[in-house]
């Protein structure tokens, strides 16, 4: 596998700079990763044997910008052309009290010092045009056997730093490789050690994690680490263990498996499968109905109540919230169905994250509900009340005074447009208001 790598222009300066003076400078982790499996890196990291001092000096005389974004710990970012690159002196690290972060940063002037601390071979990969590839770990041999192996002893790679054992999941998922057994024995022994990291790092190794491009692959790796992925989910003791047993686990996974890489509806595929129960109620049953309502109402707030513990974006939370709690209605495929659809989602987007969703669960009618709603959209059909041909401020000037009953008259209205009882022009929205306010119809 041994070949050359082509560096930017950017990345060629920052070298450059270094080596003219005389240091090494190695292309290092996962820009060497991706260039040897033929990916395009999405950011490229050198490590050196100058420390940050001598680095300002090479790159003030090469007349690169530079930062000092994380000194302490022998990083500086070099900026050429916009484009920024992190150069750190090499480096081996103390012992990590916190499970997470290093007692104190020991600097060195050995390539081979910096490669050991790292956390997988595929990772712990150097590169210079005139050394070629530096491949302590065996790294290569894994990248071509497609394996996930932990750089050293596993246990101790992951007592030091507790969130690699959700990037060994990120990495297996997203590049489709296996575990090898030792490292996946030590994922479920020292999973404990996820304890020890931030819940917003968690979350961003977790959203990763489920945007690989292969539902399936990362619906296996939630089948063979159920006791390391779980525990993310169930932080407390407010689910039921119904909710935790494996045959929900089991369901999440299976939905996970069906959806494309969209990340709303992976979370909501998840949660869906650990909620969702199979509605029997018949169309005359209204008891069963209300009760299959607040399921749903239930499992949407369990949603979001997780998502947010996790920190993650409140509007992710609210995307998933409804979709899991759309997740079990149904929408005839027939206009006024489509419509309905539409106005449940409140976007164009909602409206295809939880068609994804629906295609993943088996449902009946899907292509001809999509083709109903892109249909209905473009006659005018409102997603929300911003849609509405009528506004507020139209509603004052024809007599209405301000305050809540603006809202509920709006609401009114909108609903009357979404089961085609007016269209939603403003004049025959205007002539229904006026019908309302006089008495005639309500």
């Amino acid at each position: 596998m041994e070949q050359a790598i082509a560096y930017p222009s950017g990345a060629q300066e920052v070298a450059h700079a270094l080596a003219v003076a005389g240091f090494e400078c190695f292309a290092v982790g996962g820009c060497v990763r991706d260039s040897l499996m033929g990916r395009a890196p999405a950011d490229w990291d050198f490590t050196t044997n100058a420390t940050t001092d001598e680095m300002k000096r090479c790159f003030d005389a090469a007349h690169i910008h530079w930062a000092s974004t994380g000194e302490r710990h022998g990083t500086l970012t070099a900026i050429v052309a916009e484009e920024t690159f992190e150069v750190t002196t090499y480096r081996v690290e103390s012992s990590y009290s916190d499970g997470r972060h290093p007692d104190k940063v020991i600097f060195s002037r050995t390539l081979g010092d910096d490669l050991s601390r790292r956390d997988f071979t595929v990772n712990a990969m150097a590169y210079a045009p005139k050394a070629g590839i530096v491949d302590l770990f065996g790294g290569q041999a894994d990248l071509m056997n497609h394996m996930v192996r932990a750089v050293g002893c596993a246990h101790e790679r992951f007592e030091e730093d507790g969130l690699r054992i959700m990037r060994a999941l990120r990495f297996a998922a997203v590049l489709d490789f296996a575990i090898e057994l030792k490292t996946a024995q030590a994922l479920h022994e020292c999973r404990e050690n996820l304890s020890h990291v931030s819940v917003e790092r968690i979350f961003s190794e977790l959203s990763r994690f489920l945007l690989a491009e292969d539902g399936k692959r990362v619906a296996e790796l939630m089948r063979e680490f159920p006791d390391v992925l779980a525990p993310i989910l169930f932080s407390d003791d407010a689910m039921s263990t119904n909710e935790q047993n494996g045959s929900a686990w089991e369901n999440a996974a299976t939905l996970v498996a069906k959806t494309p890489p969209d990340l709303a509806v992976r979370f909501a595929a998840l949660f869906v499968g650990l909620f969702a129960q199979r509605d029997t109620a018949s169309q005359g049953d209204e008891t069963a109905h209300a009760a299959h309502a607040e399921r749903a109402a239930h499992a949407a707030c369990a949603a979001h109540d997780m998502l947010r513990k996790l920190k993650s974006p409140k509007r992710l939370a609210s995307e998933v919230s409804r979709l899991v709690g759309l997740a079990s209605r149904s929408f005839t495929p027939t206009a006024l169905g489509a419509r309905r659809l539409i106005a449940a989602c409140g976007s164009e987007a909602a409206v295809s994250q939880l068609l994804m969703l629906y295609r993943a669960q088996g449902r009946a009618h899907v292509e001809e509900l999509e083709a109903l709603a892109r249909e209905q959209a473009a006659l005018g059909a409102p997603f929300s009340l911003k849609d509405l041909a009528i506004k507020g401020d139209d509603l004052i000037q024809l007599g209405m005074p301000s305050g809540s009953e603006i809202g509920s008259c709006l609401n009114g209205l909108f609903e009357q447009v979404v089961e085609g009882n007016v269209a939603n022009e403003k004049s025959a929205l205007r002539s229904l208001f006026f019908s309302w306010r006089s008495g005639i119809s309500r």
